[in-house]
C-alpha cells in the first residue's frame, strides 16, 4: 500500500500541553500529554478524553531541538480508543513561533531525517 500522507511523521516524546476551550471553557487547567509523532502537517498525542473531530486546541510544545516553545492551534481530525486512553490526530491550523529559532530548527531536524 502506497502512504498517502503529505508529510513524513518522526516519533518523538516533546510535551505537549493544550486548553480545550470548546469543550470546557477557557478557564480549565492545561493537559500535559507527550506527543507520539510529528510532521510537517500536524502530530498525532495521547488523551485521557475523546476529542471530538474539528474540536480546536490552543497548545504550547515543549521540543528537545529548540528551548523556545511553539505555540499554536491544532484541529483534531481523528481519534482512536486504545486500552486506557485516546490517540488522537490534529493538524495544524495556526502556529506562532515566539522567534524563528524552534521554526528554524525544526526544519533542519525534518530535513535531515529524510
Amino acid at each position: 500500500m502506497i502512504d498517502k500522507r503529505a508529510f513524513t511523521r518522526f516519533s518523538e516524546d516533546w510535551e505537549f500541553k493544550y486548553r480545550s476551550p470548546e469543550l470546557h471553557g477557557f478557564e480549565d487547567k492545561p493537559n500535559f500529554r507527550r506527543i507520539l509523532n510529528i510532521s510537517g502537517g500536524g502530530l498525532c498525542f495521547i488523551s485521557t478524553e475523546h476529542l471530538p473531530k474539528g474540536t480546536l486546541l490552543p497548545f504550547e510544545l515543549k521540543s528537545t531541538i529548540s528551548p523556545p516553545p511553539i505555540i499554536g492551534v491544532v484541529s483534531v481530525v481523528w481519534g482512536k480508543k486504545g486500552d486506557e486512553a485516546f490517540e488522537q490526530g490534529a493538524k495544524f491550523v495556526w502556529v506562532n513561533w515566539k522567534d524563528t529559532d524552534p521554526q528554524i530548527a525544526i526544519a533542519d531536524y525534518v530535513n535531515t531525517r529524510h
